[in-house]
């Protein structure tokens, strides 16, 4: 087994020209991916990473040796049967061992590893979305194919800001870009219940927190995203997201670019605002600015979009109860941890009640009401107040985290098991609801069934 400071290809050239591009890898099921298959992913990663070698910090370099390390022990440890070993980055999962041996990690038996749940909520399988989905090795390959600079598409800081009416709605799903029709078995996706359970409520606006697997290319985001998402009434609106910019962010912007399309309203941009005499609704980029060498999993805004939040306060002086929508959390899974990009953002509403949605985690949770320091805040409305909410459960098929069991930091999440022959221990995904009238707030948690598990309205003091 390898050690975290090993380097897991040669720093000087691979052997492979970076010009051949093999085609992107489709979901293998149920059906283990050839030897033609795993051979072309080989190819792919060894001029992928061989660019990386080139064109890389000492320290970008030192860091993905690291992960690849990371991932690859992890994972070993995880088909041998420790479920407190899912990896970190599964995406990885597979990479080092297809890089030296184009060969997926197997279990002691010579076979790959059965559904499970690990601690951390993945479910452990070959089955697609699964940990050890050889799919998500498309990420990676992406990942490392558009880690240089000039193989992203060029960010875009002219957002629109919009005026809504008094009374709307809002349907929000993260994480939900797993397209139709992966199952083996043939049962409805998730992705495409949760599609009928909007549409059937009509909203107003729809808003995707982003995430089109597995690395937001064009193919992907025709497929798998825009034929399938459910508009609104007026608009929709979408959030980049560190899957988006595996793909150097081309296949998202190519969403945007559709003259006429269902994301217009955006005016081409990634981040953007709507608002009336009571709301501000605010959705940003947080994954274009992210750390690519941490696979941008870690949010962060530029100095153009706390630019624009700023403006957008400034524009009344009397506070507005505010809905922010990211992709990236601001808290940990568990709620106790605030992350650095709620350290950006928290401190910006200070006079605020602001209702935070974010995806990134597959999940559905209700936090515990915050201040704008993360702290459990005993005033449940005002400013001051943040209501985070995680709605990372629009599609993609994962168990209950250990973290979230008893846990008071979060009030409400998604525990209920389906009763899923393929995606063993996989509970309930959804969506969220939102139905502004005036100044007053109902928010609904519903399931892909359509069934309202959580629901609590906000009047206005």
């Amino acid at each position: 087994m390898s050690t975290p400071s090993e380097t897991v290809v040669p720093q000087s050239d691979a052997g492979v020209s970076g010009s051949e591009q093999a085609p992107e890898l489709s979901p293998f099921g149920t059906t283990a991916p050839s030897d033609t298959d795993l051979q072309d992913l080989q190819q792919r990663l060894l001029a992928a990473v061989s660019k990386v070698r080139v064109t890389g910090s000492t320290e970008q370099n030192q860091m993905l040796d690291y992960l690849l390390n990371q991932a690859h022990n992890q994972t070993a440890d995880l088909v041998s049967g420790d479920t407190n070993s899912s990896p970190v980055h599964n995406i990885l999962a597979n990479v080092k061992s297809l890089l030296m041996h184009a060969q997926v990690m197997t279990t002691p038996t010579g076979g790959v590893a059965v559904s499970s749940v690990s601690d951390e909520g993945d479910l452990v399988g070959k089955n697609p979305y699964e940990s050890l989905d050889v799919g998500w090795t498309e990420s990676a390959v992406c990942w490392l194919e558009h880690f240089s600079p000039d193989t992203k598409e060029a960010f875009r800081t002219n957002p629109s800001t919009i005026a809504m009416a008094g009374d709307i709605s809002i349907a929000i799903a993260g994480d939900w870009g797993t397209g139709f029709g992966y199952r083996a078995d043939g049962v409805p996706t998730s992705a495409e219940k949760v599609a009928k359970q909007i549409s059937v409520r009509t909203p107003t606006y729809t808003v995707h927190l982003g995430d089109v697997y597995y690395a937001g290319t064009e193919k992907e985001e025709q497929e798998k995203f825009i034929d399938n998402w459910p508009p609104g009434a007026l608009g929709s609106f979408t959030l980049n997201s560190n899957h988006e910019m595996y793909s150097g962010a081309e296949g998202y912007y190519s969403v945007l670019d559709v003259v006429g399309g269902k994301f217009a309203a955006q005016n081409k941009n990634s981040y953007f605002a709507l608002t009336n005499k009571d709301w501000l609704v605010i959705g940003l980029d947080t994954a274009y600015h992210a750390d690519e060498i941490h696979l941008y999993q870690h949010g962060f805004l530029d100095p153009d979009q706390c630019a624009f939040i700023d403006h957008l306060i400034a524009l009344d002086g009397t506070p507005k109860r505010v809905i922010l929508l990211t992709h990236h959390n601001g808290l940990s899974v568990d709620g106790m941890t605030p992350s650095a990009l709620w350290g950006q953002i928290a401190s910006r509403f200070a006079g605020f009640e602001l209702w935070w949605y974010w995806g990134h985690m597959h999940a559905g949770i209700v936090y515990s009401d915050r201040d704008t320091r993360g702290q459990t805040q005993s005033n449940s409305s005002g400013g001051g107040v943040v209501h985070a909410r995680c709605a990372g459960h629009g599609a993609v098929p994962a168990g209950e985290p250990d973290s979230l069991v008893a846990n008071p930091g979060a009030v409400w999440h998604e525990s209920r098991k389906v009763a899923d022959l393929l995606y063993q221990g996989r509970v309930y995904n959804g969506f969220v609801s939102l139905t502004l009238n005036g100044a007053d707030l109902t928010e609904e948690l519903v399931d892909e069934d359509g069934a309202t598990v959580y629901a609590r309205t906000f009047i206005a003091g």
